[in-house]
This record gives C-alpha cells, sequence and structure tokens, in this order.
C-alpha cells in the first residue's frame, strides 16, 4: 500500500463547527425548548391528545433535523427547517386572520402569543446564521487536495 492509498483511508480530521453555527444550534434548541412550553400551553387549554401526540412527534423532527444540520453538516436539514419555519409562520398567520372572522373566536392568551413570538424571533436569527458567513463553507466545504 502506497502513502497516497494509506492518506485516502484515514478518517477526516475533527473540525469543530463555525461559531455562527454553534448559534443556529443554541437558538434553534432554544426554539425547541419554547415549543414544549408552548405544547404544554396548548394542552392546558384543552388540546386533544392526538393533536399533542402530532406537535410532540414534530418537535422529536426539529431536534433530529438541528442535530443533522449542525453535527452532521446536511444541507437538506438546513433546508427542510426553513421549510418547516415558513410553514408555521405562515399557517399562524392564516389561523390569526381567520381565526378573527369567526364569531366565536376567542383571541389567544398573552403567553401563548410571547411563546409564539420569540419562537419565532430565535428560529429566525438561527437560520440568518445558517445561511451567512462561516456557515456557507461548513455546508459546503472543499476537497481536501491533499488527499
Amino acid at each position: 500500500m502506497t502513502v497516497e492509498q494509506a492518506k485516502t483511508l484515514e478518517p477526516a480530521r475533527y473540525r469543530p463547527p463555525p461559531r455562527r453555527i454553534v448559534w443556529f444550534e443554541r437558538f434553534f434548541y432554544a426554539s425547541a425548548f419554547l415549543s414544549v412550553i408552548g405544547i404544554t400551553l396548548e394542552w392546558s387549554s384543552g388540546i386533544h391528545p392526538a393533536g399533542l401526540a402530532v406537535l410532540y412527534l414534530t418537535l422529536c423532527l426539529q431536534i433530529f433535523l438541528i442535530w443533522q444540520a449542525a453535527r452532521r453538516r446536511k444541507n437538506w436539514a438546513r433546508w427542510l427547517l426553513v421549510t418547516f419555519f415558513l410553514i408555521w409562520v405562515i399557517s399562524n398567520i392564516i389561523d390569526a386572520g381567520l381565526g378573527s372572522q369567526s364569531p366565536d373566536w376567542e383571541p389567544p392568551e398573552i403567553p401563548q402569543q410571547a411563546v409564539k413570538l420569540a419562537k419565532i424571533l430565535l428560529e429566525d436569527i438561527g437560520l440568518i446564521l445558517a445561511f451567512t458567513g462561516s456557515s456557507r463553507r461548513w455546508f459546503h466545504p472543499r476537497p481536501n487536495p491533499d488527499l
């Protein structure tokens, strides 16, 4: 076996993620924690158990995607997080707009609204960090010319 062949068999060196990715991960995990608080608030207001199960499964998927993007450098996970974020924001806008036209509509309680707003801000900042600066190189590394 030649030296060149031995170099290709060595495992890739671990490179710590850039600071932007670390902060992206922190913001998104904080958002996931707020999701747990939001689910608890919704549950206390009388959500159906099946709906609660769907919310928790969605939360598990979000945590998996955060891990894939931040630790495994998976670009598809980053784009799925963007997609889910946009769907969530649009559904909240539609819910607020259409719900207010219903005769028996009551505005959501202030703690629920505060949790939703904080979640939007955390995820928005996290996504900005995931798509700017050194984050681009994290998701699209250059090939190593030494190999």
